[in-house]
């Protein structure tokens, strides 16, 4: 087993069940500290990302690091890692960058965003990591980028993003 599939299966063992997040709770909340309870198992994982097959490794900083395996469920009917996984990924890692940098009762949520597609995510490409940096942070918009690389480091896609930063809503 590779070391970033061993790394993400300690991860796994550690988070909580995937649910809905308290949002009553965690409001007050600066965006690095709820991705940290998440990090840790005290918040439910995030539905979504459980579904698609994408695992938190590093977030703060500005910085974000999510792996996905191009499992059969996320492939195209040539073999190849869908296109939309693949983009989901990267979007997971940008707009979690800008999110965990923002102070309580603030979100991010996806303006824009430009995918570049390199080279064909497969089966035997094993994990692939989206690593995203923030590049620029304002009261109103954010922008970040992001490279999906194998555990060697070759290059699959690259993407830039900007984001809306806006009030959290109050929960219905």
């Amino acid at each position: 087993m590779s070391a970033w599939r061993e790394e993400v299966e300690a991860n796994k063992r550690r988070l909580a069940p995937p649910g809905p997040l308290p949002l009553a709770e965690i409001a007050d909340w600066p965006g690095e500290r709820i991705f940290a309870a998440i990090g840790a198992g005290e918040l439910p994982s995030p539905q979504f990302a459980v579904a698609a097959g994408i695992h938190p490794i590093e977030v703060g900083g500005g910085r974000a690091v999510f792996q996905g395996d191009p499992a059969e469920a996320f492939r195209n009917i040539m073999g190849a890692a869908h296109g939309g996984w693949i983009a989901t990924l990267l979007d997971t890692a940008l707009a979690v960058a800008v999110h965990a940098t923002l102070p309580p009762r603030m979100i991010a949520t996806t303006v824009e965003m430009k995918v570049n597609y390199v080279a064909a995510v497969t089966e035997k490409t094993g994990p692939v990591r989206a690593i995203a940096n923030v590049l620029s942070s304002g009261r109103a918009l954010a922008t970040a980028e992001a490279k999906l690389v194998d555990e060697a480091g070759r290059l699959y896609a690259h993407a830039t993003e900007t984001v809306a930063i806006v009030p959290v809503r109050a929960p219905h």
